[in-house]
């Protein structure tokens, strides 16, 4: 579980909002005298170093933000309405490909959404991504599956992970055993590797808390 110490509404300058890739992730984008609404939250050191772990393919950018709504409100007040520094999670230069990129999916659009009312976050900017286009969700009979494995292929247990250079990471979801052979360091390779950790050789739990979708 991660609880930063306190995480009020905000403006961030000098970015824009922007979705990325055929999921449609959100992404803060670097755009000189645009801005964006979201929440800043307040972490110790730690907290960063796990951050980093999590948001794999990202790198840290610095910012500009003004916190609002109470008690921010007689704070930015008496300070003339002084921004703050924060930290900002970006991708790198050269990782935009617009071509593939597409509107946010409507239950990940519907997050944002309740995150945002949850911590007070600007109404206007709610109002807009209330009208922000997306993807509506995937039928069941058109989700995509892994395959059947091999006939002569079973497990007992999962095979033990090796995080050594170039070793393969292994974990179940739904009964069947998984195999990834990213390179090392590779974005996919640190994210599978944190999954394991965080939730062990099987991924049930884990994916279930992520894909929940109670619509």
């Amino acid at each position: 579980d991660f609880h930063p110490l306190e995480s009020p509404p905000a403006e961030l300058f000098d970015f824009r909002l922007g979705f990325f890739s055929s999921m449609g992730f959100a992404e803060a984008i670097p755009s000189p005298g645009d801005s964006m609404h979201g929440v800043v939250h307040r972490c110790t050191e730690a907290q960063m170093l796990e951050l980093d772990k999590v948001e794999v393919g990202y790198i840290r950018l610095t910012g500009k933000a003004r916190p609002y709504g109470p008690p921010w409100e007689q704070l930015q007040t008496d300070n003339n309405n002084m921004a703050m520094n924060v930290s900002v999670y970006c991708r790198p230069d050269g990782a935009n490909k617009e071509d593939e990129n597409r509107p946010p999916k409507a239950r990940y659009l519907e997050i944002l959404i309740a995150g945002a009312k949850h911590h007070g976050v600007d109404p206007c900017y709610i109002a807009f991504l209330e009208k922000h286009d997306f993807q509506p969700r995937t039928p069941p009979d058109q989700f995509l599956h892994f395959g059947d494995p091999p006939a002569d292929r079973h497990f007992t247990k999962v095979p033990e992970s090796c995080n050594d250079e170039g070793g393969s990471l292994f974990f179940s979801v739904n009964g069947k055993v998984i195999q990834t052979c990213y390179p090392p360091n590779h974005p996919h390779h640190n994210y599978f590797h944190h999954m394991i950790q965080t939730y062990g050789p099987h991924f049930e739990l884990g994916m279930s808390q992520l894909n929940l979708d109670l619509s």
